[in-house]
């Protein structure tokens, strides 16, 4: 007999508009969200990120100044998850 694992998490994906983001507050997330259900016999697993943690105002890729020159965005959120 299989041992069949079943996550349930919600999928959340968003754009963030930068016009703004070099004012306190003036990034503006667009997100979109999916329940999704994950099978399977793997044994990893993830414990998420609450949406009210996913980052700070002040964190790099919020705070931005896209009229600045720059050569990488820092991407804002948790860590992503390598299954």
């Amino acid at each position: 007999m299989r041992l069949i694992n079943v996550q349930n998490y919600v999928f959340r994906h968003e754009f963030i508009a930068l016009p703004l983001a070099n004012q306190p507050n003036g990034a503006q997330a667009y997100p979109k969200c999916l329940n999704i259900e994950i099978t399977g016999s793997g044994t990893k697993t993830r414990s998420g990120t609450l949406g009210t943690e996913l980052y700070k105002a002040d964190d790099p890729g919020i705070a931005f100044n896209p009229y600045e020159p720059f050569t990488n965005y820092p991407m804002p959120g948790p860590v992503l998850f390598i299954g």
